[in-house]
């Protein structure tokens, strides 16, 4: 069986080298199976890929990767100030040009073209605007059933290694791990809030469209961010991407979005 480090190459950064070309995926999950799941994101959905693939192996999906890490992962036009800060802040030989960002839309359309059993979709989306991504979420909903991911919650810490600032809390502070609570940013909660009422309320209707809820597995009753369990295993690497264990609470959910949807 293929190696993980090696199954996920096809995943495209934005600010960092490139394994593989903008507009090559990766294919896993049941091989031989007659069902395509296309699984389509930023670098959160890169945290959950294992995942995916591990449940579209048991529920005989094919799965495909279509994956943006560092940038925009939907078909739509960058406005000029976002394309702006991005050269600015990664320079142009470490961001993707204009001809491998079109490259990159025109295989996610065919993709969707190719009218696969489902599409699960996962990005951080509290910075971005609904009205925007709401073209996109349309026309894949005229294709096959959708299912969004719920993003996760953002800690309200230093981005930085989550271990490191843990440690460092620990370390250089005494603060007792045990006892430490972590808020979940305020300009995240606000813009995550309002980007999810707007699209619930938007495709209430379809029933094409599904929204898979996971911020009940990574908050505490008391609203803090759930970071650890308790013994050792963080849910984070950083502020907002999940570890290998966090993603590990949220496949289930994903899982049973699928199985529902099939009866």
């Amino acid at each position: 069986m293929t190696g993980l480090g090696d199954k996920f190459n096809a995943i495209k950064f934005s600010t960092k080298q490139k394994t593989q070309p903008i507009d090559f995926v990766t294919v896993g999950g049941d091989l031989d199976a007659a069902r395509i799941l296309l699984f389509w994101g930023d670098s959160h959905a890169s945290m959950l890929a294992a995942q995916v693939d591990t449940m579209a192996l048991k529920l005989r999906y094919k799965a495909i990767y279509h994956i943006l890490d560092g940038g925009d992962p939907t078909p739509t036009t960058t406005p000029p100030e976002t394309g702006k800060w991005i050269k600015d802040r990664f320079r142009d030989h470490l961001s993707e040009s204009e001809d491998e960002i079109n490259r990159f839309n025109a295989l996610g359309r065919r993709l969707i073209n190719e009218r696969p059993a489902a599409l699960v979709f996962e990005c951080r989306y509290d910075g971005r605007l609904f009205e925007r991504m709401r073209p996109f979420f349309e026309e894949a909903a005229r294709y096959t059933k959708v299912f969004v991911v719920q993003q996760p919650p953002v800690m309200d810490i230093l981005d930085v290694c989550a271990v490191d600032y843990f440690g460092f809390q620990r370390d250089r502070y005494g603060k007792p791990i045990d006892r430490l609570r972590v808020s979940e940013s305020l300009p995240a909660k606000v813009g995550q809030e309002d980007f999810e009422a707007k699209f619930l309320k938007y495709f209430a209707a379809n029933k094409n469209v599904v929204f898979i809820r996971t911020q009940d597995l990574l908050k505490n009753p008391d609203g803090s961010v759930r970071w650890w369990d308790g013994q050792g295993a963080l849910y984070y690497i950083d502020t907002n991407h999940l570890s290998p264990f966090g993603a590990g609470l949220i496949g289930p959910r994903i899982a049973e979005a699928l199985r529902l949807a099939e009866k």
